[in-house]
């Protein structure tokens, strides 16, 4: 469960969740049923609020085990069982592996299981002071909240001399663990960039296509 009140109240973000219907996230029945986290406000606030939502869902969709000893925060609180972020200070809460047990890394999803990703669509708009809330708006709690199937539509342009051309899609690609997959060039003015990956490796990936977006538009 995403906990708005204190998602807002630590990132000061304006979070608002939206049900889609029949007609899904882009009138096409994308993402019919789910929900898209709309987030809003100041550029930093709308990232931080972006990587703590992600990481809430995350911590929503992990399997649970039995209760194991207290975890205490930096500032003396202790952190409730399924908590991700202490809600006194809002410090993250310390990842430890459970004893006698390796830690498991979380990797990009795996081929062959599609079914199991969800769906969402966002359109970046040339010229809008709120296309950050455009693409973070693809942010969409599935079956799975820690997976993620991200559709999201660009410009012609910017995905030929930026994503295309260069080595900006292979870092974007290395620094948030997501495969991101180009349409083919056509006659349209938008194309498709397709992101798969966890949801917080997802939520790397839309913020740094944003600030890609952001220096070719400039």
């Amino acid at each position: 469960m995403l906990e708005i009140s204190r998602l807002q109240h630590l990132t000061k973000a304006r979070v608002q969740i939206e049900k889609l219907g029949q007609e899904g996230a882009d009138g096409f029945g994308t993402g019919a049923g789910g929900r898209l986290i709309i987030l809003a406000g100041p550029r930093e606030a709308v990232r931080d609020a972006a990587v703590q939502a992600a990481a809430m869902l995350g911590q929503a969709g992990a399997p649970r085990v039995g209760k194991g000893p207290q975890v205490h925060c930096s500032c003396g609180e202790v952190f409730t069982e399924d908590a991700a972020f202490c809600k006194k200070c809002g410090e993250k809460r310390p990842q430890a592996a459970p004893r006698g047990r390796k830690a498991r890394s979380v990797s990009p999803v795996a081929s062959g299981h599609p079914g199991a990703l969800s769906t969402a669509a966002a359109t970046a708009r040339p010229g809008t002071s709120d296309s950050q809330t455009q693409l973070l708006k693809a942010l969409l709690a599935g079956p799975m909240p820690q997976l993620s199937r991200l559709e999201l539509l660009f410009p012609a342009d910017f995905v030929r001399l930026c994503l295309e051309s260069g080595s900006h899609l292979q870092t974007v690609t290395l620094r948030s663990g997501s495969h991101v997959e180009l349409s083919p060039p056509g006659p349209e003015s938008m194309r498709m960039v397709t992101v798969n990956g966890t949801m917080l490796g997802n939520t790397m990936a839309v913020l740094q296509l944003q600030e890609l977006l952001l220096q070719y538009q400039r």
